[in-house]
């Protein structure tokens, strides 16, 4: 076990985050908000808007869960080096368990944002929902993770 994660450890520092693809990110390059427009109501530019904020909310989130992902490594390593005959060696570690966290909540947001969007289907403001949705939710797991390095960093623990 100690030396997988190693191994892990070395591949996650040089490797970009497991989430997965957001099909959005390449969907529209370049995408620049006109606020002013957005302001006056034109749809074309809310989405575009909407779209630049859940870029940077799905970006921050996205380092937030990087922190996140090299402390849970860390952790099981501390632990693997530490206590090597522990049954905590055989159970899922924190990165496993962070993984596997952030797969079924990328699941739920995809699906959540999507019902949430259902009203507006077939409408010019659909995307505006769902980009809207997206970055809340984006907003609300970057908060999640921040908190979860706090509560299990050295100095967080009491």
């Amino acid at each position: 076990m100690f030396e997988a994660l190693l191994l892990v450890l070395a591949q996650a520092s040089a490797a970009p985050d497991d989430q997965p693809d957001n099909p959005l990110a390449t969907a529209w390059p370049g995408v620049v908000c006109d606020q002013d427009a957005a302001d006056s109501g034109d749809q074309n530019a809310m989405t575009m808007c909407a779209y630049q904020d859940m870029a940077a909310a799905d970006e921050e989130m996205a380092q937030a869960y990087q922190r996140a992902r090299t402390m849970m490594l860390r952790l099981d390593l501390q632990i693997a080096e530490s206590e090597p005959d522990s049954a905590y060696n055989i159970l899922p570690g924190h990165y496993e368990t962070l993984i596997s966290a952030d797969l079924a909540w990328t699941t739920y947001r995809e699906d959540h944002c999507a019902l949430a969007s259902f009203r507006l289907r077939g409408g010019s403001a659909a995307a505006l929902a769902l980009f809207g949705c997206k970055a809340e939710m984006a907003r609300e797991r970057t908060q999640q993770l921040r908190e979860l390095v706090e509560t299990l960093s050295p100095k967080g623990r009491h």
